[in-house]
């Protein structure tokens, strides 16, 4: 009878499910002990509260996770509203949030715009759009899209370095 030789096995590393996302907390927290204000990003809202509110407190919900404060516009009617929030928070990073009707009506009129007079901001889009209207979006300058299936890590994260 033959004895197999003896097989290694790598013990599995535990980790909990939370511990990224304390470790993003921590970098928030170290953020606004060296800046004096907590990591903030802008929500350009679209139109209603009707409108907006989900998109908005999904980016708002994520965004908390990571220790990400978040400032919300009132529901921008027009271009200039969109401006004007814009000049007037100051803000590296701004989501856009609204319906998708919003989105494909006003949305990348308002990108256009905002880039133009603020090119260094970042702007993100809330929810997972179309394939043509995510390229339309793109090509206006929204970065990428927050949504239900991107990678939740990955986005704080980038959020934060973008932050400083």
């Amino acid at each position: 009878m033959k004895v197999a030789k003896p097989v290694g096995i790598t013990p599995l590393e535990l980790e909990r499910v939370s511990s990224q996302f304390e470790q993003i907390r921590l970098r928030s927290e170290k953020f606004k002990g060296i800046s004096g204000t907590a990591p903030t990003i802008g929500l350009i809202n679209l139109i209603n509260l009707k409108s907006y509110k989900p998109r908005a407190d999904f980016v708002q919900s994520l965004a908390a996770a990571g220790g990400i404060e978040t400032i919300g516009s009132k529901g921008c009617q027009t271009v200039e509203e969109a401006i004007d929030y814009v000049a007037a928070t100051k803000l590296p990073i701004y989501c856009l949030c609204g319906s998708d009707g919003d989105y494909s009506e006003l949305a990348p009129v308002i990108i256009k715009e905002i880039k133009k007079q603020f090119p260094e901001i970042t702007i993100y889009s809330a929810g997972k759009q179309q394939e043509e209207l995510e390229i339309t979006l793109r090509e206006a300058g929204v970065k990428d899209f927050i949504h239900v299936k991107m990678n939740a890590i990955s986005i704080l994260l980038e959020l934060l370095q973008k932050l400083g």
